[in-house]
This record gives structure tokens, C-alpha cells and sequence, in this order.
């Protein structure tokens, strides 16, 4: 008898751990501290409207026009942001996803004659269920 009731104990310990690695791992599935998104993009005010316009502000501040576009892309990938999988477009974004809502920082710009990134814009977009 006593074997069995140790045995059960030790049943519901796994189930206990389990239990707890379980709602962990879910919670981290459903609002993601990571990946963590560039210093361009963080500490923007709550306001959408007002956080797509310190964007736009930061990224002008950051990157004065006309910025050689390779130098350009280098820094913004060093950060985190990934290119846009379009050739016609010349474009980064960075994209956070946390229940139950997207965050997405986009960038794109026009290239002049000499390869130089210039016409650059920012948004900030939020999308939530």
C-alpha cells in the first residue's frame, strides 16, 4: 500500500511539472517578450497616429537623406529588420507578434542615380483580433 501511494505521488508531481511547463510555455506562445524589436521602434507613444509620426521623426533624425542604400540596409538588418521578399519594392520591416495583436515597422524608400536611399518613410501598423 505504501508503494502505491508513493507511486501516486510521484504521478502527480509529473502531472504538477508538466501542468506548469505547460502554462508556461503557452503563455510565452501567446505573449512573446521576443523577439525584441530595434531601437527605432521601441518606447513609442501609446497613441497609433502619434507612434507612426515618432517613427517617421526617428528614422529622418537617423538616416538624414541621401544615405548610400547599401550602408542604409546594413544598419537597419544589424538591427533586426528583414527585407522585403518583393524586388520591385526597396523595403525592411520588423514585425512583433503577442496575442492578440501583430506590430509591424515598415520602411521602404526610392533609389536615386547614384544608389542613394532617399523618399524614406516609416509606418507603424498594429493589427488585433
Amino acid at each position: 500500500m505504501a508503494t502505491k501511494v508513493k507511486s501516486l505521488k510521484l504521478i502527480y508531481k509529473i502531472f504538477i511539472v508538466c501542468g506548469i511547463i505547460l502554462f508556461v510555455g503557452l503563455y510565452f506562445v501567446l505573449f512573446s517578450p521576443f523577439p525584441i524589436p530595434p531601437k527605432l521602434c521601441r518606447d513609442l507613444p501609446s497613441s497609433f497616429v502619434e507612434a507612426d509620426k515618432v517613427f517617421q521623426e526617428r528614422i529622418q533624425k537617423e538616416f538624414p537623406e541621401p544615405v548610400q542604400e547599401e550602408r542604409f540596409v546594413d544598419e537597419l538588418q544589424k538591427q533586426g529588420f528583414i527585407l522585403f521578399n518583393d524586388p520591385t519594392l526597396s523595403g525592411v520591416y520588423f514585425r512583433k507578434q503577442s496575442f492578440p495583436c501583430s506590430q509591424k515597422w515598415s520602411i521602404t524608400w526610392d533609389k536615386d542615380a547614384n544608389g542613394s536611399a532617399i523618399n524614406i518613410q516609416g509606418s507603424y501598423q498594429v493589427v488585433c483580433l
